[in-house]
């Protein structure tokens, strides 16, 4: 039985008591007392309004079971959806789980030298790329950025591979401290060199003096940070600075609120390393 079906049976349920009611006290008498025997008696109309009275009933009593048998339906329906989505969400949380547990052992597993080692010896050979040539030909890019003359065969640039890494990093990198509060890192990488001057307190650019008593440009961190890295295939470090510093000695690295002076040995291995690094 469909919903409109059952609210249009409720209302003529309803509409048929409300008129036997209206029909017995204004306009039909339902009984009437026989004067020899003093007993009362059904009328024609009294009969049809039983009658009428009977299906009121009948009606009422139908709707009545069919309302309460469509409520529990529903009822069941909404319990079985709940079940199922109750399974879903536990087999959803199991999988999690699972997958946490695989990860966690995977990370204790690769935290150790011997699973760096197999993380390595997987990727080389399940690779779908030439890892050993695309090594090669990176480590060939660093090393043409390094001059070949004799005064280049010995700077003092370190391998910044880590153990256990699947390729092999070939970036190179040498530091030189300027005083307690900065310092200056050159990184040599395939496609470029990275400059990184870090001080005490953040500043926003900063310029070299040097010995002749010419200053350069200013070179632009951006916002004030404690650390400007800036890259020379870029365009971020200027490269008329970097012409000026393979062609001269520092004496000083200034920033707005300090000069930071430079000593002789680390103005002459700065300028080395300038002049042997191509940018």
């Amino acid at each position: 039985m469909s919903g409109l079906v059952l609210i249009v049976l409720k209302y003529l349920t309803s509409l048929m008591t409300v008129a036997v009611t209206v029909a017995g006290e204004w306009f039909f008498d339902f009984t009437r007392t026989d004067k020899d025997t003093g007993r009362k008696n059904l009328t024609k109309w009294g009969r049809r309004a039983i009658l009428v009275a009977a299906c009121s009933l009948c009606l009422a009593a139908i709707t009545t079971i069919w309302s309460d048998l469509d409520a529990a339906r529903k009822r069941a329906d909404v319990d079985a959806t709940s079940k199922r989505e109750k399974a879903a969400l536990e087999n959803s949380l199991s999988k999690l789980t699972n997958d946490m547990n695989t990860m966690v052992s995977l990370m204790r597993a690769y935290s150790s030298d011997d699973g760096k080692r197999e993380t390595n010896r997987v990727v080389r050979d399940f690779s779908p790329i030439d890892v050993p040539k695309i090594e090669d030909a990176l480590e060939r890019a660093v090393s043409a950025r390094i001059a070949s003359r004799a005064e280049c065969a010995q700077l003092p640039l370190e391998s910044l591979a880590r153990p256990g890494d699947p390729i092999r990093v070939v970036n190179k990198a040498a530091y030189v401290k300027i005083d307690s509060g900065t310092h200056f890192s050159i990184m040599v990488a395939p496609e470029g060199l990275r400059l990184s001057s870090i001080f005490g307190t953040p500043v926003s650019g900063f310029a070299f003096r040097f010995a002749d008593g010419t200053l350069s440009g200013q070179v632009e961190c951006g916002t004030s940070q404690y650390i400007c890295s800036l890259w020379t295939h870029k365009n971020e470090f200027p490269a008329s600075v970097y012409k000026l510093l393979q062609e001269k000695d520092i004496v000083s690295v200034n920033v707005a609120t300090k000069t930071h002076k430079v000593s002789q040995e680390n103005a002459a291995l700065l300028r080395r390393l300038f002049s042997c690094l191509s940018p």
